[in-house]
């Protein structure tokens, strides 16, 4: 059978929307869930220079969703659903832009996992079994995690590094209420990463044999 029939007539992988402010461990989490494609919705920024990328005031506004390529994020991930390998961007957070690529296949894995801020908003076509689960973490730990993470990418110095861990705390105090409205399980993170991923696995049953 030619493998345009095969994928076409293949039940899609089940896709998993990990959602979470940034700092929430989303990334890390992800990691740990085996078998899966993982794509990261910060590969999909915008380059510093794009005139497209918003600003809040003179600085560029990541927090935005509109600094995300959100559709080229979406074909990505239903290239994926038909059975296709894809190439994915890669973001260098020090530079603040695309720096090569990287090739996935979902050919052997258990299920897609799509992590980021803003992934709720994905609608794409093709999907099967959907579950959107919203990551949550004590507020403190959050913006620890936010802060080591701006200080070891470099994409500020120290003193703007806190600067933005406390606009970010003003931003997304609203996040998560509004996130877990639309999403399917809400998962407390409490540092063990291992045991968070099991909780996500246990919940969605994408992983059950």
């Amino acid at each position: 059978m030619p493998a345009s029939e095969t994928n076409a007539t293949r039940e899609p992988l089940p896709l998993l929307l990990l959602a979470g402010v940034p700092g929430a461990g989303k990334t890390t989490v992800a990691s740990h869930l085996p078998d899966a494609v993982v794509v990261s919705m910060d590969d999909f920024y915008l380059a510093v220079d794009d005139p497209r990328l918003p600003h809040a005031g003179s600085k560029p506004d990541w927090d935005s969703r509109q600094s995300v390529r959100l559709e080229s994020l979406r074909e990505t991930l239903e290239q994926l659903l038909r059975g296709e390998e894809v190439s994915v961007p890669r973001y260098d957070m020090r530079r603040s832009r695309p720096a090569g690529s990287r090739r996935l296949s979902p050919r052997g894995a258990v299920a897609i996992v799509v992590e980021g801020l803003y992934v709720f908003d994905l609608q794409p076509a093709g999907a099967g079994r959907v579950s959107r689960v919203l990551l949550t973490s004590r507020i403190p730990r959050t913006l620890w995690r936010r802060l080591r993470r701006d200080l070891r990418e470099g994409r500020y110095p120290a003193s703007e590094a806190l600067t933005q861990m406390l606009r970010l705390f003003r931003r997304y105090r609203t996040y998560d209420a509004e996130e877990a409205a639309r999403c399917d399980h809400v998962v407390r993170h409490a540092g063990d990463w291992r045991a968070t991923a099991e909780k996500i696995r246990a919940l969605t049953g994408f992983w059950d044999r």
